[in-house]
């Protein structure tokens, strides 16, 4: 039973904030792969691409994730304390771990149809990028930038998870938890975690997409591996903006975005 509520949870939530906020994770991908600071002038219509994959894909990958989270943190409760830091930790790394094999092919079809064809009004379906992945190079495709995927959400969602039930404890003061607390609690997490983890960020996706046809007229030599897509990144933009690249948009998709998901899933699930 409490499978089934993490489900419809994170599929009340994954709905929610998909619907509202889908365009501003489409401007944070395009700002990330863009070698420019401007962005192309596209109808707002075209900031929805990619919405099916994100939703139909997020679902499983946050069930999941989340699930796995509530288990092993239960689980290690009497052996590292409920409420301590390293208990949250190891359940947030070995959630993402996990729900990585569900995430990474989210992340790559999304972002694909996201960037694709943008000074055009023809575009492919989801179907149509997922054979086209398929057809470059095979279910590899689809796991492409996997590591880096690791590499940048292991420490984000763990300054995500200690951050925000460290704030939640915080502002609770032994209090039940109230909507105010959860929105303060997430938006001050999802702020440091965005922003330790968006040079990293930005690479994995350049290395996600590093295969589409849009990115290969900017930088043909991404798709030779991580360390190539990093040393464009910096001879691109410079060693600090580098860093900081996208920001902006990527904590203006996610700080509500999470705060909203987060506000859903602990009113339908308050075991969270």
């Amino acid at each position: 039973m409490d499978a089934l509520t993490t489900l419809w949870a994170t599929s009340a939530s994954i709905i929610a904030t998909r619907l509202v906020f889908h365009p501003l994770d489409t401007l944070r991908t395009l700002q990330q792969t863009s070698n420019t600071k401007e962005l192309p002038k596209i109808p707002l219509h075209r900031y929805y691409r990619g919405l099916t994959a994100s939703i139909f894909l997020n679902i499983p990958a946050y069930a999941t994730y989340l699930y796995i989270y509530k288990t092993v943190r239960s689980e290690l409760a009497p052996v590292l304390g409920e409420k301590t830091i390293p208990t949250y930790f190891a359940a947030g790394a070995t959630a993402e771990i996990f729900s990585s094999f569900l995430y990474n092919p989210m992340e790559v079809i999304k972002g694909r149809l996201q960037i694709m064809n943008l000074n055009s009004e023809k575009s492919l379906g989801t179907m149509s990028v997922v054979k086209l992945i398929y057809n470059e190079s095979g279910l590899k495709g689809f796991y492409r930038g996997y590591w880096m995927g690791l590499v940048v959400f292991m420490p984000h969602t763990i300054v995500w998870w200690v951050g925000y039930e460290e704030a939640k404890r915080l502002l609770q003061q032994g209090q039940e938890k109230t909507n105010r607390q959860i929105i303060a609690a997430s938006s001050i997490a999802t702020t440091a975690a965005c922003t330790v983890s968006n040079f990293l960020d930005v690479v994995k996706t350049r290395q996600q997409l590093a295969n589409s046809q849009e990115v290969l007229l900017m930088r043909p030599d991404d798709r030779l591996g991580v360390w190539k897509v990093i040393t464009n990144l910096i001879k691109e933009q410079g060693v600090f903006w580098s860093i900081f690249k996208g920001l902006g948009s990527r904590l203006s998709y996610n700080v509500p975005a999470t705060a909203l998901g987060l506000t859903i899933v602990e009113y339908i699930d308050p075991k969270l």
